[in-house]
């Protein structure tokens, strides 16, 4: 009765799917958000007003920029972030139990499954965020990164060239990836880079 299921990239290969009918198009910039999954194409270009305003205020910026990704607060609402970070030509994409879960006898269960226990992964991370390439690698990755946890997890993307990761673990602590030193920046006081 068992079977093979690609749900858990099937997100990442759409979004991947939307950025080569956009490329094919001439489409040189654009952000797509297929919740939980981000991917973006180019540089974002800033409007003139915004150009023009930081100018004024003797503060010069590019008019292309990285794009400012939000990476969500794993204990808030939907849409309310935590800490973001500055990508171009990236995927970023988030596994976590907070948005697909439900409560039964006081117990959470959500939908990260450990292949091991056949039972919600109990990894001790409550985020885990790739950012890649493409997001079919990101997606498979993230939810590998969650299954294993924050130690083995992070040795795991270290060892893949042109990765990148965030967790979170359940006390709020943040841990990234070295290539990400620098190039994030915690918003919520809340939350600390360990």
């Amino acid at each position: 009765g068992a079977g093979i299921d690609l749900g858990g990239i099937a997100k990442g290969y759409a979004a991947d799917e939307v950025i080569r009918v956009l490329r094919e198009h001439g489409i040189k910039r654009a952000y797509a958000d297929l919740g939980g999954n981000v991917i973006v194409l180019g540089k974002k270009k800033i409007g003139l007003m915004e150009y023009i305003t930081s100018w004024i205020r003797g503060k010069k910026v590019p008019r292309e920029q990285d794009w400012k990704i939000g990476i969500q607060d794993p204990f808030k609402g939907r849409g309310l972030y935590m800490a973001i970070v500055e990508v171009s030509d990236k995927a970023v994409v988030t596994s976590g139990p907070y948005e697909r879960n439900f409560e039964k006898d006081g117990k959470l269960y959500h939908h990260i499954l450990s292949p091991y226990t056949g039972y919600p992964s109990a990894s001790g991370l409550v985020s885990a965020t790739i950012i890649a390439d493409n997001s079919t690698d990101a997606d498979a990755l993230s939810t590998s990164l969650f299954l294993l946890g924050e130690e083995k997890g992070l040795q795991l993307i270290e060892s893949q060239p042109g990765i990148e990761a965030i967790t979170i673990n359940q006390y709020k602590q943040v841990r990234i990836t070295k290539g990400l030193e620098g190039k994030i920046r915690i918003t919520d006081k809340e939350y600390q880079l360990k």
